[in-house]
């Protein structure tokens, strides 16, 4: 069993707790605290590099965010300053559990970083 704790839930859009934390030439980001739990039935709780989180935002970062039970993860987004929210601030969060024989369990959030328009 693989649960995400923080966030409780998917995100909404213009969230204030994911609004953005600064922008650099060409990428905005928000720093996201992230906290999960993963238990097996032989195993017991997993941590360490038992525990991966990712993101599917591989057009604006790397996909690999942290390992273990908590991370402050910053995710990246690409304003476009068309003033309507686009697809390019969601990210796809996931906490992958893997036992010690290579059985995997995951949980997913969605998070939208958003921010005012810089460019």
């Amino acid at each position: 069993m693989v649960a995400i704790s923080q966030p409780e839930v998917d995100s909404g859009l213009n969230d204030d707790e994911y609004r953005s934390n600064g922008c650099g030439p060409e990428l905005c980001y928000t720093d996201v605290t992230l906290k999960g739990i993963a238990q097996d039935p032989e195993d017991g709780a997993l941590d360490g590099p038992s525990l991966i989180w990712t993101t599917d935002r591989i057009d604006v970062q790397d996909s690999f965010l942290d390992i273990g039970t908590s991370t402050i993860a910053r995710l990246y987004w690409k304003p476009d300053c068309s003033g309507e929210p686009t697809d390019g601030s969601w990210h796809e969060i996931t906490l992958t559990g893997t036992d010690s024989v290579g059985n995997t369990g995951s949980a997913v959030r969605k998070i939208f970083i958003w921010g005012d328009c810089v460019y």
